[in-house]
């Protein structure tokens, strides 16, 4: 966060950058080359088991908009993605996030650390069941692989300089 003492900031609109978690959590399903050599399927058991990964993430600097309405806290504050991130949970262009915390479930008790963990939590529990990427989701369902190669590949592009 911004210094508090920084008279320059606006602390109704501002940027952070969250730094890509090491591993992240997920509960992966077997490749189709998994599947044909015995693997997957609940006979068989998947050739990954679900938890901790290597995060495609890793080693990202991810920007972050927060802006807050004039009612914060009793409103969550907006916040998307400046970087573009590959996410199942953010929507790829516009950087929105799909998140209950800053919507349905927010407290007026709440506040930007409680934004900024939820945030970089996201990162390390992507969720594609409740998606705003659905190609991003699709593809974290259908084999891990080409996921974590298309989100690496797009935080090695637009998040590391």
């Amino acid at each position: 966060l911004p210094d508090e003492e920084d008279e320059e900031v606006n602390w109704l609109n501002f940027t952070v950058e969250i730094e890509g978690p090491p591993t992240y959590d997920v509960d992966p399903v077997p490749s189709s080359a998994d599947a044909s050599a015995g693997g997957g399927g609940a006979e068989g058991g998947a050739s990954d088991s679900a938890g901790s990964r290597p995060s495609p993430y890793k080693g990202g600097l991810f920007r972050v908009e927060i802006q807050c309405e004039k009612n914060y806290p009793m409103s969550a504050p907006k916040v998307k993605f400046l970087t573009k991130v590959w996410h199942p949970n953010v929507e790829y262009e516009s950087g929105n996030l799909c998140m209950d915390f800053l919507t349905t479930t927010w407290k007026s008790d709440m506040n930007l650390r409680h934004v900024l963990i939820a945030v970089r939590s996201l990162l390390a529990n992507p969720n594609p069941d409740d998606n705003v990427n659905s190609e991003a989701a699709k593809q974290m369902k259908d084999g891990i692989e080409v996921f974590e190669k298309q989100a690496a590949a797009d935080t090695t592009k637009y998040a590391m300089w």
